[in-house]
């Protein structure tokens, strides 16, 4: 492979979205058996008409359909995040045989996809918790609008990644370096232009490690030739599924008002 060998994800797995929906799903069901008007009150009301369509809304009109609707959006957003982790993994899928164009049009690919999985991830989760909170005022539990905390958040931890979305979107903005280098694609490679500015960048690159080794004389330059740097770089991309869902299950628990699990106490000898 030219990458490395495929790496299953190892972080927002199937199983753990499954019993975080599971803990969402009894919370709301105490919570709605003890309400006594089941129909959706006006605020939730509209929230449920944005998510279906018209000649299906007559079948959503209780509150327990909006908790269902939630679920579902619980379990598309744990899949999109789980999915993030294959973005470049579909690097592994190519070989030394595959034309030079294929790799290189995927790289240029999955710098954009992830910046723009992030934005997706984002601006849902920030309709999720809108549409959380009328479902936990309508079924008496305690809440907050803590949609705007989330964003701040967010955006703190995807800084790089989400102005690099914004910079790729509008032409107005000046690109960063990755992304030019990325844009030049396999189709000129061989052209004289191209080649004298990637020459460039390579000195000024070669420049700077070498003045950072001398400062760092320790240091340790990665080989991207190495197997173990793809897996590392890998395990960096799940580490960014990990935390687009710890962020989504903090903010959504705390708009819910939903328990924390208890552990059970380890007995001593």
């Amino acid at each position: 492979m030219l990458f490395g060998e495929y790496v299953p994800p190892s972080k927002v797995l199937t199983d753990e979205v499954n019993a975080y929906a599971e803990r969402v799903r009894k919370h709301l069901v105490d919570a709605m058996e003890k309400v006594s008007v089941k129909t959706q009150p006006p605020e939730l009301a509209a929230e449920v008409t944005k998510r279906v369509p018209p000649s299906a809304r007559k079948n959503y009109t209780e509150i327990d359909d909006a908790g269902f609707l939630l679920l579902s959006e619980i379990y598309d957003l744990g899949s999109r995040i789980h999915n993030y982790q294959y973005i470049e993994r579909y690097r592994s899928m190519v070989s030394k045989d595959t034309p030079k164009e294929i790799p290189a049009a995927l790289t240029g690919h999955t710098y954009t996809l992830r910046s723009y999985e992030i934005y997706t991830v984002l601006e849902r989760v920030v309709q999720l918790l809108k549409f959380a909170r009328r479902i936990a005022e309508a079924s008496g539990l305690p809440s907050i609008l803590n949609d705007k905390k989330y964003e701040s958040r967010m955006k703190k931890e995807f800084d790089y990644r989400l102005r690099e979305r914004h910079r790729i979107v509008h032409a107005h903005e000046r690109p960063s370096l990755v992304s030019r280098i990325t844009s030049f694609g396999a189709q000129n490679a061989d052209n004289e232009i191209v080649k004298d500015v990637l020459g460039g960048i390579a000195v000024v690159q070669g420049i700077a490690l070498k003045l950072l080794k001398e400062r760092y004389p320790d240091i340790t330059m990665p080989n991207v030739t190495d197997p173990d740097f793809y897996r590392g770089y890998l395990d960096r991309v799940d580490q960014e599924a990990a935390k687009m869902w710890e962020l989504l299950t903090i903010y959504l628990d705390e708009c819910l008002s939903l328990p924390q699990p208890t552990t059970a106490p380890v007995s001593g000898n």
